[in-house]
């Protein structure tokens, strides 16, 4: 729950599971109308037993953590050897993109590289038995994936031009045409429903947002310079997350550790063992194909924050399990053909997975220290809880505080998932006045409530204390013992 930190559109998608519960609600798409609603209706059932915010970010940890034991079954399908199918998920499941994203970060996004997964483990399975259901399956695997995050068509590009690579484009035209093709669209009718009768109730709209969302690659012009500008940031992004998860902030600190230079050199050269076998160099193609394709759909924005760039942890995380893929192939060829070099191989592959969750241990550890996490947050949540019930109301001065307008939004949404009574009222638009008084007059009507503002003179404080008092105050520090904001007890004034 700590890191990494929280983000208003993280947060919205389990607002929309939240709406799906309690106000009935039933979307088609998820707060993007490129993205499915499937992520929404998970996160609606994860609620149900727990009623917290840690229910969404247990669900993604589930699907994370299942990930690895799949790539195992996907790596033994392809390679034939269960010590392939060791290295590789032994790889993944300390790889810090894998830990930090895509399972932690609770939204669709992170669904895509268990699904994608899913969808070649039936394909694989489909190629080798055949059989409608293993290519109704596979159909169905690939609208679910799509439908978690539409940026996954890069890595379905990739493996189809991995695939085509492997087996040969005839051999590839032969499996996807006649029944087979058959199963595969109704599968993925099956997987993708929702988000084709979104498309038919509302002609091409999730193309249509798609291409006017000013943060998508696809919005506005795409020139040479600017294509070779995102490929160039999102592929050096790629390379600077396997270390420690968090891309680019980190590397200054990365260059004075000997033992990274020693990690590349082992990224190297497993990667070019790899590149030996036909397999090997199909991975690699993936990897390229789906970077390049990447390149198109993604902005690639330089935002600096403690989570990293906005971008590359988002749309990357799909690459993860093949990346890890690879390399335990090329630690596997590390080890042949003798006992020795079989040592050789355990040593690299220590190494390549503990050192980089080692590395990530500590950046997350120096970022705790100094409250660059989510502990702010969470603080304000449990000191609300062990002072109120529900039903008490609490006033959040956001959105109309500046210049720390994004903080108390996201605890506004925090507050909101927990559930509590918070004021002004979620998705009612009124004026602050109005949102206020309704909260001064609940608070004389429950006996209680907490005001967090930014600064003890702030005009809505001002309005409160006409008619309550403050019974406790407590402050809430950020990054640095910075101040972030107040939370003060309110109780009903005595009469006079």
């Amino acid at each position: 729950m700590e890191y990494p930190v929280f983000r208003t559109d993280e947060l919205a998608e389990n607002l929309r599971a939240l709406a799906i519960l309690k106000a009935g609600y039933l979307p088609l798409t998820n707060n993007a109308a490129f993205i499915g609603a499937l992520y929404n209706y998970l996160a609606a059932l994860a609620y149900l037993p727990l009623k917290s915010t840690l229910a969404f970010r247990l669900l993604v940890a589930l699907f994370g953590a299942a990930t690895p034991p799949l790539l195992y079954l996907v790596a033994k399908e392809l390679v034939k050897l269960r010590r392939v199918g060791l290295y590789s998920s032994t790889i993944l499941a300390f790889m810090p993109p894998h830990i930090l994203v895509a399972s932690h970060v609770a939204w669709s996004a992170s669904l895509t590289p268990f699904l994608l997964l899913l969808s070649t483990y039936t394909s694989i399975r489909a190629v080798r038995e055949g059989g409608r259901v293993n290519w109704l399956l596979t159909g169905l695997c690939v609208g679910l994936a799509l439908q978690a995050h539409p940026s996954v068509t890069a890595s379905y590009v990739g493996l189809l031009a991995a695939a085509t690579y492997v087996l040969g484009p005839s051999k590839v035209k032969e499996l996807l045409r006649g029944p087979n093709l058959t199963w595969i669209l109704a599968g993925f009718a099956l997987g993708y429903a929702n988000m084709l009768a979104y498309n038919i109730l509302v002609p091409l709209g999730s193309l249509t947002y798609a291409l006017t969302a000013r943060w998508t690659g696809l919005a506005g012009g795409l020139t040479l310079t600017e294509y070779l500008r995102r490929l160039s940031f999102i592929a050096s992004e790629y390379w600077t997350m396997m270390p420690t998860g968090i891309p680019i902030i980190s590397t200054q600190r990365l260059l004075r550790d000997p033992a990274y230079y020693v990690f590349n050199v082992l990224l190297v050269t497993t990667l070019a063992l790899a590149a030996t076998t036909r397999l090997g160099r199909g991975l690699l193609i993936y990897l390229a194909s789906s970077i390049l394709v990447l390149a198109v759909g993604t902005k690639g924005t330089m935002t600096l924050n403690p989570f990293g760039f906005a971008w590359g942890p988002h749309y990357l995380q799909q690459l993860a399990p093949f990346t890890a893929l690879i390399l335990g192939l090329g630690i596997d060829l590390l080890g042949k053909p003798s006992s020795r070099r079989g040592l050789l191989a355990l040593a690299a592959l220590a190494f390549m997975a503990l050192w980089p969750y080692a590395s990530m241990m500590k950046t997350v550890a120096y970022l705790s220290s100094i409250k660059a996490t989510n502990k702010p947050l969470l603080e304000a949540v449990d000191v609300v809880k062990s002072r109120l019930n529900l039903e008490a109301p609490v006033y959040i001065e956001a959105p109309y505080v500046k210049p720390k307008r994004h903080v108390y939004m996201l605890l506004r949404e925090l507050m909101v998932l927990e559930g509590f009574n918070v004021h002004p009222k979620p998705f009612l638009k009124e004026p602050p006045i109005k949102a206020i008084m309704r909260f001064i007059a609940e608070v004389k009507s429950e006996g209680v409530g907490v005001a967090i503002v930014g600064q003890r003179d702030a005009p809505s404080l001002k309005l409160m204390l006409r008619e309550l008092k403050v019974n406790s105050t407590y402050l809430i520090e950020g990054p640095g013992g910075e101040p972030l904001f107040k939370l003060l007890v309110l109780v009903k004034a005595s009469v006079r």
